[in-house]
C-alpha cells in the first residue's frame, strides 16, 4: 500500500494487525479489506489532527470524557447522555461523531503496554431517546467499530428504562454477537465494582473519586501546546 506518514505510523502501532485479525474472526482477507478501508478513512478524515476547538460546540457540554482505568487496565470513557442537549441537526451529528473520534484518539495515548481496548460507561439518566436518535447513535457506533476495530473492551450502561430495553432488542441485531456480549446493563451502582475499583470510580456512581471533568481546563491545556 502507498500510505502517508501518519497512516504508516498507525500501521506500525503495537497490536494493530492483531486487532483487525481478532475483530474479523481471524479472516485474513476480511481483516485486510477492513484495514485498507480504515487507512483510506484516516488519510481523508485525519482523526489525529482533530482539536477541541474543532468540536467546541459539542465537546463543551462535557458529556464525553476519559478518566481512569478499569480493573483490566483499560482506559475508561464516560458518556453522560443527559448532558448532551444539542439538537440532532445534520451538522451536530457530524460534530458528535467527530467528538467520539477525538476521544478515541486521546484514549489511545493513555493505554499501557498490551492494552488495546477501552471500557465505556454510558449513563442514560435524563436523556431523551427516540428510535430515530438511537438509530443515529447506532450508526455512529457501527462506524466507530469499523474504524476502531476491536477497541471496545466493555460497555457499562446504566439508568436504562424500559423504552431503551425495547430499543436495545432492535439495535443488537445489527451488531456482531461478540460485540453484544461486551454490553453490560447496570442495575445498581455497586455492580460497577465488578469492573472498576471504587477509588477510581466517580462519586456520582457511588465511587470514591471526586474528579469532575472541565472542558475549560482541557481546552486551555490543549491551546498551550
Amino acid at each position: 500500500w502507498k500510505v502517508g506518514e501518519a497512516e504508516r505510523k498507525f500501521l506500525n502501532e503495537k497490536l494493530t494487525l492483531f486487532r483487525f485479525l481478532k475483530g474479523l474472526q481471524w479472516d485474513a482477507t476480511k481483516a485486510e479489506e477492513q484495514l485498507k478501508r480504515t487507512i483510506d478513512w484516516r488519510a481523508s478524515y485525519k482523526p489525529q489532527e482533530i482539536k477541541l476547538k474543532d468540536i467546541k460546540v459539542i465537546a463543551s457540554q462535557e458529556y464525553l470524557f476519559h478518566y481512569g482505568i478499569d480493573k483490566a487496565g483499560r482506559p475508561i470513557i464516560y458518556m453522560l447522555m443527559g448532558k448532551d442537549k444539542a439538537d440532532n441537526s445534520k451538522e451536530n451529528q457530524l460534530l458528535k461523531f467527530k467528538n467520539l473520534v477525538y476521544m478515541m484518539e486521546k484514549m489511545k495515548e493513555s493505554m499501557g503496554d498490551g492494552i488495546y481496548q477501552a471500557t465505556w460507561v454510558i449513563d442514560l439518566k435524563d436523556s431523551s431517546l427516540s428510535m430515530s436518535v438511537v438509530k443515529q447513535v447506532k450508526d455512529m457506533f457501527v462506524n466507530m467499530g469499523d474504524y476502531y476495530t476491536e477497541r471496545l473492551g466493555s460497555c457499562l450502561i446504566l439508568n436504562c428504562g424500559w423504552t431503551m430495553s425495547i430499543i436495545w432488542k432492535f439495535v443488537k441485531y445489527f451488531l456482531d454477537p461478540a460485540t453484544v456480549a461486551k454490553y453490560n446493563f447496570i442495575s445498581y451502582n455497586k455492580d460497577f465494582l465488578k469492573f472498576i475499583e471504587k477509588d477510581v470510580l466517580l462519586k456520582q456512581f457511588d465511587g470514591a473519586n471526586d474528579f469532575v471533568f472541565s472542558f475549560k481546563k482541557e481546552f486551555e491545556k490543549e491551546s498551550k501546546k
